[in-house]
């Protein structure tokens, strides 16, 4: 069920604003280094962690257009996949 629900909101849709931004700021360094890929990965992912946990704080009912984790499943699952990707960028780092 975690993966199921962690990929809810990723296939939500989203700009991937930030990852782009830090790809963007890599062409200040090494653009082609492998860290260049899993430092975006970071940012996504703690965004998404933060937006899980968001919508618990906020009740809210949708999230880019589809129901919110905690409308489909329950605060308890929209805040353990929130961790649960949080934990995922943090293994990344």
């Amino acid at each position: 069920m975690v993966t199921e629900a962690a990929q809810h909101l990723l296939e939500a849709g989203g700009k991937r604003f930030r990852p782009l931004l830090t790809m963007l700021a890599a062409q200040f360094g090494d653009a082609d280094s492998e860290d260049v890929v899993k430092a975006g990965v970071v940012v996504e992912l703690t965004h998404l962690a933060t937006l899980y946990h968001d919508d618990v704080m906020d009740e809210a009912p949708r999230r880019r257009g589809a129901p919110s984790a905690n409308s489909r499943w329950d605060n308890s699952v929209a805040i353990l996949v929130g961790d649960f990707l949080f934990a995922r960028a943090s293994a990344l780092v």
